[in-house]
């Protein structure tokens, strides 16, 4: 869902919810941006939301994320780099779009939240600013008692604590995954932290030569850092 957010914006030169939304039903629906062919995981959440969309139950609205404080999963976090990539001049747009990309499919008080307080970390590229203070896990928290499950609250500390304990990428990511429960998203939300920490040349090379579509991945983060600037 990353990759269609991504592009998503690189198509429309802009913020546009509505081709957003439709991009997500195209990779739920047929498969695309997946390097598979297929939508081969998709939260209960994201397809309840992605149904309405496609279906056009609650009208053409592309905001369809549930406001039930109750369905507050992870999903609008795991996928939101892209709109702070695109607003790399504008702090300030990159928190709102980010929260607004989240709402499509995740509109709970808690998923805003966290979504509007990992795009602030982003942008500062620094876990620690006083913004996320009352936010997160103290640093002397165990490892083993961490929480990380498909709860937003949880999936956002998580990752926190890993980016905020660890030196490395590599460290901050193997940390994450072997948590288990929720690991691909926590792991989701972990790398973008990390990846803002410690940029392209941070990640292990030995990683990026088996990650499939890698050129084209980077290729698309560029233009998208490109239109960035100049929006």
């Amino acid at each position: 869902m990353a990759l269609a957010l991504m592009q998503a914006y690189l198509d429309a030169g802009d913020f546009s919810p509505e081709r957003i939304g439709q991009y997500f039903v195209n990779w739920y629906r047929k498969g695309a941006f997946s390097h598979t062919g297929d939508c081969f995981d998709i939260g209960n959440a994201t397809r309840e939301a992605l149904d309405r969309i496609d279906l056009g139950h609650r009208g053409p609205s592309p905001f369809q994320g549930s406001t039930d404080p109750f369905s507050s999963g992870n999903g609008g976090i795991m996928r939101l780099a892209p709109s702070v990539v695109a607003n790399c001049t504008d702090r300030k747009s990159a928190i709102f779009e980010s929260a607004d990309q989240s709402r499509i499919t995740h509109a709970s008080e808690e998923c805003l939240l966290y979504a509007e307080l990992l795009a602030k970390v982003l942008w500062d590229c620094d876990p620690f600013i006083d913004e996320v203070s009352d936010f997160v896990l103290p640093d002397d928290t165990p490892w083993e008692v961490l929480l990380s499950g498909g709860y937003v609250k949880e999936t956002f500390t998580c990752a926190m604590w890993s980016a905020r304990n660890t030196d490395t990428f590599e460290e901050c990511l193997i940390h994450t995954v072997n948590r288990r429960y929720d690991a691909d998203t926590t792991g989701a939300v972990a790398g973008q932290i990390a990846g803002a920490m410690y940029g392209l040349s941070g990640i292990p090379k030995r990683w990026l030569d088996t990650l499939i579509g890698f050129d084209d991945i980077l290729s698309s983060a560029k233009n998208l850092y490109q239109l960035g600037l100049t929006r």
